[in-house]
């Protein structure tokens, strides 16, 4: 009785917490662009489900629901869907997305059959939702735990599967208040982990079928490694100097790389400097920050090829722009996280970022093993540049990167090859 109440209390306190969640994003799409796509896109969401599926009424069809935060847990499930599709040709796929950042890129994805965002967690939303699509197989990309569509999915027995999980001691799972976090992960039918300390953890608290998968993201930026787009102009402003490249950078990663480009370590070196926002604004002060050396991706056409830094004022590019880089500087350290490390490490590169990469298992690894490199200042930053320019120890660094990227592919196959049995 005592441990009911205690689960009634928590999931009163879920709705509240929820709901202000949600309203508060209601009130941020007054000021915020981001947040108004975010109600905008959900303003109509049950009326077009509805339309979308109206065929399950008469003529059901397999759908598996594939549900990503935003657009890296896209990048993460994306080589698990591909084989879905692949072994499961006839299977509908449905895609939503939490986060506009996601939704708003990949609306238009050819593999899914249809892309929503998703409600908002109540239980009327969550029995709306699954009455309509009648999903017959549900995965959650990474997390995002909602109660209250776990909970219906569970109690319509439709297999759960939670990919590419990773969990740390500090969660509400592992505290003597998580009960009702506890009693989410129980609704997955199956579990699958990046690395073993989370596979200790969920065996602390007894949740079954547990599966050390790995990063299905290694096998995507290894596919995307392969498949080389070609930028002529790169070629030119490149020349034959070694190359940094510096993804998804932030103010504070931009006022140390420009520090570091004003250094004489940095003779002969150039600089390609991918923002993670390239609003007119942003781009405008990250020139700024660069004292106005820096040349524009979009201008490089008539650009002066003795340029030392390009910015990046195009989405999409980063990816197959770390082919032209000898050394990556990873943005967000200083921030909330560190971006996609994966991505530099598919072409081999030794990388370096701020101090908060805790939340990513790659990153953790390597440091461990010396391909990657946490600073937090500019002499940290020079430091480890420095470091790298020795031969000897960057080819190091180059093959531990190399070693963990083969020692890590393979988890889409080992995933997917365990969904299909529910299929």
């Amino acid at each position: 009785m005592k441990m009911d109440l205690m689960t009634s209390f928590s999931r009163s306190i879920y709705n509240i917490g929820t709901g202000l969640y949600f309203l508060g994003i209601r009130v941020a799409a007054l000021f915020d662009e981001k947040a108004t796509k975010w109600v905008e896109g959900r303003s109509l969401l049950f009326p077009q489900l509805r339309k979308a599926f109206a065929f399950q009424k008469k003529n059901p069809l397999p759908v598996i629901w594939v549900h990503c935060a935003s657009l890296g847990e896209f990048e993460q499930g994306r080589p698990i869907i591909e084989r879905l599709k692949e072994s499961r040709p006839n299977h509908k796929i449905l895609l939503t997305f939490f986060s506009p950042s996601g939704y708003e890129i990949r609306k238009d994805y050819p593999l899914a059959d249809w892309v929503f965002y998703l409600p908002p967690d109540s239980r009327s939303n969550a029995v709306r939702f699954i009455e309509t699509v009648q999903p017959s197989l549900a995965i959650f990309v990474k997390y995002e735990f909602w109660y209250h569509l776990l909970n219906q999915l569970n109690k319509r027995s439709v297999p759960t599967i939670l990919v590419a999980a990773v969990f740390r001691e500090n969660q509400p799972f592992f505290k003597w208040y998580g009960k009702l976090h506890r009693k989410m992960l129980h609704c997955f039918s199956h579990v699958f982990v990046q690395d073993s300390f989370s596979k200790d953890l969920l065996d602390r608290i007894d949740i079954q079928n547990v599966v050390l998968a790995g990063d299905p993201r290694v096998d995507r930026v290894i596919s995307i490694a392969s498949g080389l787009q070609s930028f002529p102009e790169v070629v030119r402003f490149v020349g034959d100097h070694p190359v940094l490249v510096a993804g998804s950078t932030w103010k504070n990663d931009e006022v140390l790389l420009s520090e570091l480009s004003n250094n004489e370590a940095f003779n002969h070196w150039k600089l390609i400097v991918v923002p993670h926002d390239i609003s007119s604004k942003r781009i405008k002060e990250v020139k700024s920050i660069f004292d106005g050396k820096a040349v524009l991706y979009t201008e490089l056409k008539n650009a002066d090829s003795g340029a030392g830094i390009l910015v990046v004022d195009a989405i999409g590019k980063l990816a197959w722009l770390y082919q032209f880089g000898k050394i990556a500087y990873i943005g967000g350290g200083f921030g909330k996280g560190i971006h996609n490390t994966l991505e530099p490490m598919a072409f081999n590169l030794p990388v370096i970022f701020g101090p908060k990469y805790q939340k990513f298992v790659e990153a953790k690894a390597m440091l461990k093993e010396g391909g990657h490199f946490s600073v937090d200042s500019f002499s940290d930053l020079l430091s480890s540049f420095q470091r790298l320019r020795d031969p000897k120890f960057y080819q190091d660094g180059v093959h531990r990167v190399n070693t963990y990227m083969k020692t890590n592919k393979g988890a889409s196959q080992t995933i997917t090859s365990i969904l299909l049995k529910y299929l």
